[in-house]
């Protein structure tokens, strides 16, 4: 199992700072997924869940991401 967690803030509720939050958590997210699969050697990650709880009054958007890491034989 390989996780990999993305958090942004935005101090401003308009519509594009929130899909520019959002962009900024996922990209660090795969980050993340891809650091922790990149130690087994894996060359795939199946599986994959995603769950973004997002927090609208405090500006925080959050992505989680877990899946199995697998490396073909």
């Amino acid at each position: 199992m390989v996780t990999g967690t993305g958090f942004a803030h935005t101090l401003r509720n308009s519509g594009d700072k929130k899909a520019a939050t959002a962009l900024t958590a996922r990209g660090r997210a795969l980050d993340m997924l891809r650091e922790e699969a990149a130690g087994p050697r894996a060359d795939a990650v199946i599986g994959l869940r995603v769950s973004h709880p997002y927090s609208g009054a405090i500006g925080n958007f959050t992505i989680m991401l877990t899946g199995t890491a697998v490396r073909p034989v």
